[in-house]
């Protein structure tokens, strides 16, 4: 999985530090969000079953703010900054539409984002 820079203040993230792998392909993009505790190499294998193994999507896995390769602010661990980290994701991506999913705690995060708001 090929890393794309740390998304920082130019991205509308606030300087949250979210990382953001991705695997290019065509449309629908699925966005993967990670659990607690957990960062975006847990989605590894879908990510590569759903762009390399003949699916040919793009796929970008969130490493959120305080996991994996993200920076380390000193506040927005909620689940509604979560949210809006993720949508500003999507945004900076200017991915349309894209197929959110989530494991355990990162499942309520794309319920709660809303790109472009």
């Amino acid at each position: 999985m090929e890393s794309t820079p740390a998304l920082g203040d130019s991205s509308g993230l606030a300087g949250c530090g979210a990382t953001a792998p991705a695997l290019g392909g065509r449309p629908p993009g699925f966005v993967l969000v990670h659990g607690l505790a957990s960062n975006a190499r847990l989605w590894r294998g879908v990510s590569e079953a759903l762009s390399n193994g003949g699916a040919g999507h793009a796929v970008t896995a969130i490493d959120l703010r305080g996991h994996g390769e993200s920076a380390v602010p000193a506040s927005g661990f909620d689940t509604a900054t979560a949210a809006s980290d993720v949508a500003a994701v999507i945004g900076r991506l200017s991915l349309e539409r894209p197929i959110l999913a989530g494991q355990s705690w990162g499942g309520n995060v794309p319920r709660m984002a809303r790109p472009g708001s």
